[in-house]
């Protein structure tokens, strides 16, 4: 495809743009939406949400580094932004039930990108929301 103008990305889809583009991923900037700021944070909500034993999620993690080739701690969005040199901006609401707005905060500070805190969106109604998506598309 060659580079990209710029990327917009929610959830886990946003942790992905930004480890992408802190491997080499040509692309411009990058339009986030609650983004997941703790791969090992959601891992360890979902293992409780599942009922996950501790040696289930510990099998579940192994697996997925032995498939991935690497450490989670390689996808760690925060520790992925301080590499990713190119402008930002971050949507995110602050009744988020699933990813933390303080968390966002340190995210959005690694990536030196722009935050656009919000009220009443919950994780998902930005991507329908035309003024974010507005604002997404002329970022």
């Amino acid at each position: 495809f060659g580079a990209f103008h710029g990327v917009v990305a929610h959830s886990f889809g946003a942790a992905a743009a930004i480890f992408g583009a802190s491997e080499g991923l040509e692309v411009g900037r990058l339009a986030l939406h609650a983004p997941v700021a703790s791969i090992r944070r959601y891992i360890d909500e979902y293992s409780a949400a599942f009922q996950f034993s501790q040696p289930q999620r510990s099998r579940f993690v192994e697996s997925c580094e032995s498939w991935l080739h690497r450490p989670f701690s390689d996808f760690e969005p925060v520790a992925a932004a301080a590499s990713v040199k190119r402008p930002a901006v971050v949507f995110h609401s602050e009744d988020d039930p699933e990813v933390a707005l303080e968390d966002v905060r340190g995210l959005t500070a690694a990536l030196g990108g722009e935050l656009r805190v919000l009220r009443g969106m919950g994780h998902r109604k930005s991507l329908r929301d035309e003024r974010c998506v507005a604002e997404s598309v002329e970022f």
